[in-house]
């Protein structure tokens, strides 16, 4: 079971961090990148049309975070906040990889980062290797799955700036001159800004 967490659930519009300290505080868990595109292929395959407007008009926070920097760019599911900061740090995220003691932390060459980012074709997103370290190589073929429902597939994006982020989902994405565009687009948000989460019961069952 899931449910949304967002701006109902609070007197004024939470954030990131705001929505993920509610739903701990719940006893539940907040979706991962890779969890979050599963539900979205279900609901879209479901045709719920409230839960799709939901998806529609604004963007779903996951659970997993980005951090871009000049040579690479690393991504960890459940980031560690402290003193209601997001903290994600390259030499620990180094150290970790270089022990390959945590799975929840990837790295990719920011080398050929542009090519995979932009508007993409459904059949290209499996084996986007930016896609695979955001969300995994399942959550990769899903993604697949809901682009290929959408008229104009998918928009993956990431910010070159040197702080952490929050990667967020929307079955829309609107443009500068408001625009709802039919596609999946995957970006890249401040932990600051304000949208929704979905909390889930965690996998032992407990609430």
């Amino acid at each position: 079971m899931y449910s949304f967490v967002g701006p109902l659930d609070f007197d004024d519009p939470p954030n990131f961090i705001e929505i993920r300290q509610r739903i701990e505080d719940q006893g539940k868990h907040m979706l991962t990148l890779g969890e979050l595109i599963c539900l979205f292929n279900r609901v879209d395959s479901d045709s719920d049309e409230q839960v799709v407007n939901v998806l529609k008009y604004n963007f779903i926070f996951s659970n997993t975070g980005m951090l871009w920097t000049p040579a690479k760019v690393y991504v960890k599911d459940d980031p560690d906040i402290e003193d209601g900061q997001l903290q994600m740090d390259e030499v620990e995220f180094d150290i970790g990889l270089e022990h390959d003691d945590d799975p929840s932390i990837r790295c990719l060459s920011t080398e050929k980062l542009d090519e995979h980012c932009g508007s993409q074709p459904h059949d290209a997103l499996a084996g986007n290797p930016y896609v695979v370290l955001q969300a995994g190589e399942e959550g990769a073929v899903q993604l697949a799955q809901v682009a290929a429902n959408r008229e104009q597939g998918a928009y993956i994006t990431y910010l070159p700036e040197p702080r952490p982020k929050i990667i967020a989902l929307s079955l829309g994405g609107i443009s500068s001159v408001q625009r709802i565009f039919d596609r999946i687009t995957v970006g890249c948000l401040d932990a600051t800004a304000r949208g929704f989460g979905v909390a889930a019961e965690n996998s032992d069952g407990t609430t």
